[in-house]
């Protein structure tokens, strides 16, 4: 799992708990044993620092390894596990989506890309869904909703993951910018396999409507270039 976090929220929370960090058994015996020194060796020889001085030290010193100490013991202590969560709050990577590359390599030259219409954010996208747990869970799923989508058979689906990439996009409905945890697929779907009604230049199945683009229309496209072209960078980046 990768996050994403804003350096000055890491730095506040490692300053707030910096007196937490570390506290262990160990460390808080040593505060004890050296007031309970502190405490023994004022009686021990006469000494220019006054015996009153030496004795508060050495209560200062028993009553914070105690206090550490019961910490500890009734598991208030602040953790290895207990930083670490508080750190993975920070986290701002709030959208993990799976990206869907998929070439018209029905055509002797394929250099077109399957886009579908999203009506809520009115602009074509490459075909997407939200990531699962395990990239077996995940390909497995890619697949099947592409299967059912796209009317392909399974056995006409081979997936290629790509890589992983932390994308922040400005969200335009929203007005304001939203971190991505994109994992790129390029689907590569057996020739005999595509339907005939996708080999059109647009079709709609079961209402959605799909188009096919190339990388240069979806950088001239207006809508594309305002709301989604660090996507389409970022593929063609990923492909030769």
């Amino acid at each position: 799992m990768r996050i994403w976090i804003d350096t000055k929220e890491l730095l506040l929370l490692l300053e707030q708990k910096k007196h937490e960090i570390g506290n262990s058994c160990i460390g808080n015996i040593a505060y004890i044993l050296s007031g309970l020194t502190a405490i023994y060796s004022s009686y021990d020889t006469d000494k220019w620092i006054p015996i009153w001085l030496i004795d508060l030290l050495g209560i200062i010193l028993i009553g914070t390894g105690g206090k550490g100490m019961y910490k500890v013991v009734t598991k208030k202590n602040y953790t290895h596990k207990k930083l670490y969560e508080d750190i993975a709050a920070l986290d701002k990577t709030t959208h993990p989506f799976s990206i869907v590359i998929i070439k018209d390599t029905y055509q002797s030259y394929a250099n077109r890309f399957l886009l579908y219409r999203d009506t809520k954010w009115q602009c074509n996208f490459f075909l997407n869904y939200r990531t699962q747990p395990n990239d077996a869970e995940n390909e497995q799923f890619i697949k099947q909703r592409l299967s059912n989508e796209l009317k392909i058979p399974l056995a006409g689906i081979t997936l290629v993951k790509l890589g992983k990439v932390l994308q922040e996009k400005y969200a335009v409905k929203e007005a304001h910018s939203k971190v991505y945890d994109h994992t790129y697929y390029e689907a590569r779907i057996a020739t005999t396999a595509f339907p005939d009604a996708l080999k059109e230049k647009t079709c709609t199945i079961d209402g959605k409507t799909y188009c096919w683009m190339t990388m240069e229309a979806m950088r001239q496209d207006t809508e594309i270039r305002e709301k989604n072209l660090e996507v389409v960078n970022q593929v063609d980046s990923f492909l030769p």
